[in-house]
């Protein structure tokens, strides 16, 4: 029966919503392109000395859906383990997306931040992603 199914339309939506990247969201080729292989993640460390408040900021977006977590830690020592260290955003699983995404965050203060790009969850192909950070502080 086709009287049991709910049939709404759909508009396009229109061009001039469409993302166009800009300088807040740049296009991927303006961005660092990591792969990391199936089963793996790759850690990437920064160590902010700053005591002034700043902002960490970060553009990415992968070809297929990946997991990313934040870490922190009061150490300036970049190699400290990720065990000794605080899950400043936990683990979240991000699509895969046509657009690159943009995270602003006031961060704790000096210190090691350690971003984790996980594809622990695939068997066989390996996972592209595009990054950029910068800290910055309160004028950008």
């Amino acid at each position: 029966k086709v009287a049991d199914r709910v049939i709404s339309k759909r508009d396009s939506i229109p061009i001039n919503q469409y993302w166009t990247p800009d300088h807040l969201s740049p296009p991927l080729s303006s961005l660092i392109r990591i792969t990391i292989p199936a089963g793996r993640k790759l850690h990437i460390s920064f160590v902010l000395k700053s005591t002034s408040p700043a902002y960490f900021v970060m553009n990415r977006s992968g070809d297929r859906t990946y997991g990313m977590t934040l870490q922190y830690s009061t150490s300036l020592d970049p190699s400290i383990d990720s065990s000794e260290m605080i899950d400043w955003c936990p683990f979240f699983e991000y699509p895969s997306m046509p657009t690159v995404d943009r995270l602003r965050e006031r961060v704790p203060g000096p210190g090691v931040y350690r971003v984790v790009f996980h594809n622990e969850q695939a068997w066989i192909r390996s996972l592209n992603v595009f990054y950029r950070m910068i800290f910055e502080d309160d004028n950008g």
